[in-house]
């Protein structure tokens, strides 16, 4: 978890090596005493932020992120948010880069013992709803418009909003905490608000009574030089913003994104979701209104390809193998007589492992030699092996698998569904315990960092 959560501070520490898991942190935490009777006052807890997002993966029965997106997001017309990565090499299709002064012990091997902040010394696996979320403000001040429906409807039901808005006995009268909301009365009239940030990043989002209603996202891909200097800042421009009587009639929305136009974002590896791509190789075309209605065509430089997967904002397909890598094509999504289109850079070989987040990060999909899906609750043992799948090579032979920087036996390697292959990998009687990080390597070109397998 890094210095995210500064338990030194605090005068505890964790017998536990990083980067940690969320169960890791819970079992923790579930030993520490409380430090004041619930309801007795407040205390702002990334901790309880943690906890919350572990109850709505559980009531909901599905992945934390994918409840979230699912039964929230996509109700606000809101696409494109999604969890963050760690490591520059797992920054989401279109993301910023981040800026930051603070060096801070690498918590991932092969990066080295320190790292800026924002590349590598959080692990945001493991920070999940207490602040891992990337978004763009105008999907911000979406899901700030959603939340009463001001457009659209109303994700909250009004006993709930009536809820979050009630002062509590220990608030105070300019404001207090409202289930994830900071409400404030200082400037006479009511606003619900969030701030927050880490190394390289700082955000806000408020929703005021004003002016009949006024939604305000700032983000900053840097941390400042002076907190206060930037405290000040916002303020100017909130009350800038609050200060106005009447806003321009009409809807902007969708000039940023078109309701019905299929919009690519990006075109990655599906396995890593990486953007290197190689012919013959899986991959993941991510946009908006993708799929739907009237019949779906992909198109790599006119030649069309084999479609695994369509859905609203995604598509699976194999980049047709005739193409030759070593270039740049035009991908086209074509839908009911309406097209997008993107240019790509198409390697010759790109290798990229699937892991069980979907998402290119952690956890790879493993099969241990017992028939047992590899997990912390199922290492496989030093010695046996393993099974993973990968794509985004140009055959089965010439292929190498490293496991902690080194190169280990290779027992088969084959072609499975097109486009994908399957390795089985022997473990090294010598391996680390625990999380062992894996590679994919086809000549020069290698799977990207950060996933691994757990080995005992």
């Amino acid at each position: 978890m890094g210095s995210y959560t500064v338990l030194a501070g605090l005068g505890l520490s964790i017998p536990l090596r990083e980067p940690l898991t969320i169960d890791q942190v819970i079992g923790f935490m579930a030993t520490q005493p409380l430090q004041f009777a619930p309801g007795s006052r407040f205390a702002y807890s990334n901790f309880g932020m943690l906890m919350l997002g572990r109850i709505v993966a559980k009531v909901s029965g599905r992945p934390y992120e994918e409840a979230v997106r699912g039964l929230v997001l996509e109700r606000m017309g809101i696409q494109r948010m999604r969890l963050g990565g760690s490591l520059p090499s797992q920054r989401a299709l279109g993301e910023v880069d981040y800026y930051a002064d603070t060096v801070l012990p690498a918590l991932y091997p092969g990066v080295g013992d320190e790292v800026p902040g924002p590349d590598g010394g959080y692990y945001f696996e493991v920070i999940e709803g207490a602040g891992a979320w990337i978004a763009s403000p105008v999907d911000l001040v979406r899901f700030a418009d959603g939340v009463d429906g001001r457009r659209g409807t109303a994700l909250l039901q009004r006993d709930l909003l009536s809820a979050i808005a009630a002062r509590p006995a220990y608030g105070s009268e300019e404001s207090h905490y409202g289930l994830g909301w900071v409400i404030d009365r200082s400037l006479g009239v009511v606003t619900w608000l969030h701030d927050g940030g880490l190394d390289g990043t700082r955000a806000l989002l408020l929703r005021s009574e004003a002016a009949g209603g006024v939604s305000v996202a700032m983000v900053f891909n840097a941390t400042p030089g002076s907190e206060e200097a930037l405290g000040d800042l916002l303020d100017r421009v909130v009350l800038t913003v609050l200060s106005v009587r009447q806003w321009p009639a009409g809807d902007t929305y969708e000039e940023y994104l078109p309701e019905r136009a299929p919009r690519i974002s990006g075109v990655v590896n599906a396995a890593s979701w990486y953007d290197a791509i190689a012919a013959g190789g899986l991959v993941t075309i991510d946009g908006m209104n993708l799929g739907g209605d009237g019949e779906v065509q992909v198109l790599f430089d006119g030649v069309p390809a084999p479609l695994l997967y369509v859905g609203r904002n995604q598509i699976n397909a194999r980049v047709p193998a005739v193409l030759r890598g070593g270039r740049t094509v035009r991908v086209e999504v074509v839908r009911a007589g309406l097209r997008a289109a993107k240019t790509v850079a198409l390697a010759g070989s790109a290798p990229g492992l699937f892991t069980a987040s979907g998402n290119g990060r952690g956890l790879l999909v493993g099969e241990n030699e017992d028939g047992r899906r590899n997990g912390e609750g199922t290492p496989a043992a030093r010695g046996s092996v393993v099974t993973v799948w990968g794509t985004g090579v140009s055959g089965d032979t010439g292929l190498e698998v490293r496991m902690e920087g080194r190169a280990v036996p290779l027992v088969r390697a084959a072609a499975g569904v097109e486009g994908l292959v399957r390795l089985e990998v022997r473990i090294p009687q010598d391996a680390g315990v625990g999380r062992v990080f894996v590679r994919l390597r086809e000549g020069d070109p290698m799977s990207r960092d950060g996933v691994w397998l757990w080995v005992r």
